[in-house]
């Protein structure tokens, strides 16, 4: 070959030489034949044999296809020594030499057993736009988890920041030997801020109704128990302010848990569908394809479980831009 100035007249061998073809369809055809052969589906490996043989006769859309077949579109030399591997790589910074009167592009190529042959006619802009596809995919699904995340953090701290951290203790004691104003003050909590509820207004419990209830509860009173507000003169109707208060604490400990198996179940989703979508892109080698799944599912992964819940629960309202976190 003698391009190394220094080396000119040393010879150059060549261990071996493989041919490249355009076969990607028939590879493609073949795959799906061994998926229909694997899963027993014997209508559709003869159906997808008698395709394989009207394309290769020039029957189907391609005329041409058996030629394409036959021609070789690259080829693979294994060099006996370094010397003819470097001199390989520098070729390209040299005036071109022509072979059949075609220039000659030398790259460096992968391991024969690392390529992914039925892949190597796809062109670096068709992979650039398909990786396009894919990322405004992932962001789409990052984004409605973001949303299921952020609306079930909402009901869930809506319903458990309803009531007051308050010391039960301190209230028992007030109402000690006073079960009746107990009562009648925890029912009038109750309609005072039902009203407001069904206002849309907000809430401003003090605690009186929770640990009434929380004490019906040590009492083994049911949850659904009628409640009542009397006064000198009438009995009002009954209110069961436990079973309000019972399902508040019920919702806020389902949605708040549900968040972790939410993002569980999306995580899955995720890493499926970055495989199915790496896959779909085409990378040359199985080296590149497992890099690229890998990074994606990781970076996608790590985005939903850390840093969404850490958006989420954060207090952005003082932070730019304001008219997205000001209702945050």
């Amino acid at each position: 070959m003698g391009f190394d100035p220094d080396n000119k007249d040393e010879p150059i061998k060549i261990a071996q030489i493989t041919f490249a073809y355009n076969n990607s369809k028939i590879i493609n055809w073949l795959q799906t034949r061994g998926t229909y052969v694997k899963t027993e589906k014997w209508p559709k490996v003869d159906e997808i044999n008698a395709t394989i043989l009207k394309e290769i006769k020039g029957e189907g859309k391609d005329k041409n296809l058996l030629n394409k077949l036959q021609t070789p579109c690259s080829v693979f030399a294994t060099f006996e020594s370094e010397e003819g591997y470097n001199r390989a790589k520098k070729y390209n910074e040299l005036p071109q030499l022509k072979f059949c009167g075609q220039e000659l592009d030398l790259q460096e190529a992968s391991e024969p057993t690392d390529i992914i042959w039925e892949n190597r006619h796809f062109k670096p802009i068709t992979r650039s736009f398909k990786r396009l596809i894919v990322y405004i995919v992932i962001v789409l699904m990052l984004a409605g988890s973001a949303a299921i995340i952020y609306r079930f953090t909402m009901i869930s701290l809506g319903a458990k920041l309803k009531y007051p951290k308050v010391q039960c203790s301190i209230f028992d004691k007030e109402y000690t030997g006073r079960s009746s104003a107990y009562e009648n003050d925890a029912v009038a909590e109750f309609n005072v801020n039902n009203g407001y509820s069904k206002a849309g207004k907000p809430t401003h419990f003090t605690g009186v109704m929770q640990c009434f209830c929380a004490a019906q509860k040590l009492a083994d009173a049911e949850t659904d128990q009628l409640y009542y507000k009397t006064t000198d003169t009438e009995k009002a109707n009954g209110e069961p302010i436990c079973q309000q208060y019972s399902s508040d604490k019920l919702k806020s400990t389902v949605y708040g848990q549900s968040i972790a198996f939410i993002i569980i179940a999306i995580n899955i989703v995720l890493k499926t569908v970055i495989i199915k979508g790496i896959t779909w892109v085409g990378e040359d080698t199985c080296s590149e394809q497992l890099a690229s799944i890998t990074n994606g599912v990781f970076v996608a992964q790590f985005f939903n479980t850390g840093i969404l819940l850490l958006l989420v629960n954060g207090n952005l309202t003082e932070h730019p831009p304001k008219f997205i976190t000001k209702s945050i």
